[in-house]
């Protein structure tokens, strides 16, 4: 059995079993070649890495930005001023806003270019029309701040977000704090709240809770070190579905400190139209080169 059909069998089985993930995991690691070891190793070993870097940036804050709130915006016109109006209002003020207009043909661009007009630390870089991945990738490039946050545009998040994540990452060097999300229909009813499989292990890594891999590959409920993109040349692919779960398990095994909190700061509205629930079947065949991705990296 090759690695890819190894690497398969290992995330099917621990679908049943997580536990066993684990175990075969580091097998794998130690049969594998020398690349992903040293990837393993990343999150095995808890040594000076982005996280500890930030630790010290936090507490002897110097004054440059420590958040960007990377928006990408693509004809939301309808949703965009009480996603925009959720981050602005936030209890900590230390962050930029990049919002990137990916092309859009509404009056979203309009609407944007009203809030950096009122806001000093909202900005708006417009493009021709990428896809998600690429407007992500934009924001990220553009980034002043020390950490990244992913906000779709037509989705909130709790006022009082950054303030809890500056104390999450605070706590112990974290470069990746990973929090719950909510489903929330159209009139603001909470549908179902996600919580990940971190509940247990609030302070890990990704070896010593390899389920990580096995939980929805959401990019909204993290916040991360922006060097986890910029210092491994990961970044999200351009006109693709699926992006999430081509990128961010590999986030995961480069992060070295991961911190949860339990709380449900990302609301993600259930709306017809959006991309997840856009019905096109041909699309299905792409998780299959999502996983290839995935599996080759």
């Amino acid at each position: 059995m090759g690695r890819t059909q190894k690497l398969a069998a290992i995330i099917k089985e621990g679908v049943r079993n997580p536990q066993k993930i684990k175990k075969g995991l580091k097998v794998l690691k130690n049969q594998g070649p020398e690349i992903f070891k040293q990837r393993l190793s990343a999150s095995v070993n808890y040594e000076p890495g982005y996280g500890r870097v930030k630790k010290e940036k936090l507490k002897n804050y110097s004054g440059e930005i420590l958040f960007s709130i990377v928006m990408p915006v693509y004809n939301v016109e309808k949703f965009l001023k009480k996603c925009l109006d959720s981050i602005v209002k936030q209890t900590f003020h230390d962050f930029e806003v990049i919002i990137v207009n990916d092309g859009s043909t509404d009056n979203s661009g309009v609407i944007a270019q009203q809030y950096v007009e009122n806001y000093s630390n909202v900005r708006v870089i417009t493009q021709k029309n990428g896809g998600l991945g690429a407007a992500r990738n934009t924001g990220i490039r553009a980034a002043k701040g020390e950490y990244l946050l992913f906000v779709d545009s037509d989705d909130t998040i709790g006022e009082n977000t950054l303030q809890v994540l500056t104390e999450a990452a605070n706590r112990n060097g974290a470069d990746l704090v990973i929090f719950d999300y909510m489903e929330e229909d159209v009139n603001g009813n909470t549908l179902k709240i996600s919580r990940g499989c971190l509940q247990d292990n609030p302070d890990t890594t990704l070896l010593s809770c390899p389920q990580l891999l096995l939980d929805w590959p959401s990019a909204c409920n993290k916040l991360y070190c922006r060097k986890l993109f910029t210092n491994t040349d990961i970044y999200f692919p351009g006109r693709a579905w699926y992006e999430d779960f081509r990128t961010i398990p590999k986030i995961l095994t480069s992060a070295s400190h991961i911190e949860y909190v339990n709380e449900p700061f990302y609301h993600y509205l259930q709306r017809p139209g959006s991309i997840m629930h856009s019905v096109q079947v041909e699309r299905n065949r792409e998780i299959l080169d999502a996983f290839e991705d995935l599996i080759y990296y």
